[in-house]
């Protein structure tokens, strides 16, 4: 009896080593796994995302998937920390931070590059508020510490001598910051596309700066997948880096159908988005300088104790498969 029992336990845990390495290693077909799949609430820099569920494009090639909404990068990279998530869109300051404290992901794409403002209350702007000196003093709400928008606002900040105690910076989800602004409990904010423009079109505030002219061109969102999927999945890692390449040129291409789209899918007006857009570049193409830039300055900043090299950011095999683009990689960290 004893031996009998032995033998059925043996083989329990047979089965279950052999379901975990089926799942992982796509054995019970690819359809059939869910991809887990994390994005920000209302981010129309997630266009990609939006637009492949809604027009059934992860169907289509065979994939089933799941989504997870974060109110902020970092949040989203704790998921991805806790093992919860297989590809993230997600800003470039969160990836390279978690990286650095040893989230095991890899950047295979960029998602785009641009499209957030810092946004100060119109009646403000109207009385004088011109300038980013003139920030002194004032409540701005920001995403999660860490986020891209929360790193690039600092960092102007301070080329204006302006120190985080000399304002009043407050943590929230974008989505609050019209309704704040609108109450008049906050001055001024930043966020990514389409809250800023949603607060134009609604008279509530106006756009002071565009990160754009903080820094042209600058990284910002990128696609992220998890190493134990690139290691144990690399053709789902490529179906589902074809589906986002299809979805951005679908998003460049067509822009007025994107917006009819993403207006049904976040629940903003097409007229909103149209002019997010124009914010905001598109592009699957890896930004390997501005990415290592980036580390620069969340190491300027005390976000990362060491900078990250590009091996340990990138993972392009994916990308350069796809499109025939070899894009090497330097070796220094930073460089």
């Amino acid at each position: 009896m004893k031996g009998k029992l032995a033998l059925f336990l043996i083989a329990i845990a047979l089965a279950s080593a052999l379901a975990v390495y089926w799942n992982l290693h796509g054995g019970a077909g690819e359809a059939e796994r869910t991809i887990r799949v994390g994005y920000l609430r209302g981010d129309v820099h997630h266009a990609s995302y939006f637009l492949s569920k809604a027009r059934d494009s992860f169907s289509k090639a065979g994939l089933r998937v799941k989504g997870y909404e974060f109110s902020a990068g970092p949040e989203e990279m704790e998921a991805f920390r806790a093992g919860e998530l297989d590809f993230g869109y997600v800003g470039s300051p969160p990836a390279i931070t978690a990286i650095s404290r040893g989230t095991d992901v890899r950047i295979i794409a960029m998602v785009n590059l641009e499209g957030s403002s810092l946004v100060v209350r119109k009646d403000l702007y109207e009385g004088g508020l011109r300038g980013i000196g003139d920030l002194r003093g004032k409540t701005i709400a920001m995403p999660l510490w860490g986020s891209i928008q929360s790193v690039m606002l600092v960092d102007l900040l301070l080329k204006y001598n302006i120190t985080r105690d000399m304002v009043s910076l407050q943590q929230m989800p974008p989505a609050d910051m019209v309704t704040l602004m609108e109450a008049k409990r906050i001055d001024a904010f930043i966020a990514w596309e389409p809250f800023p423009s949603f607060a134009v079109s609604k008279g509530v505030g106006v756009k002071l700066i565009e990160s754009s002219e903080i820094w042209p061109s600058h990284p910002c969102c990128v696609l992220i997948a998890s190493r134990k999927v690139i290691e144990g999945n690399p053709e789902l890692v490529k179906k589902f880096l074809a589906v986002h390449v299809e979805a951005t040129r679908f998003v460049i291409n067509e822009p007025e159908s994107a917006a009819k789209i993403l207006s049904q899918e976040i629940r903003v007006p097409e007229g909103v988005i149209l002019s997010s857009f124009k914010s905001i570049k598109y592009t699957v193409r890896p930004e390997v300088d501005g990415i290592l830039k980036f580390t620069d300055v969340l190491h300027r900043l005390g976000l990362i104790k060491e900078r990250p090299g590009a091996a340990e950011l990138f993972d392009l095999r994916f990308y350069e498969d796809l499109t025939g683009e070899r894009i090497p990689l330097p070796q220094r960290a930073g460089a």
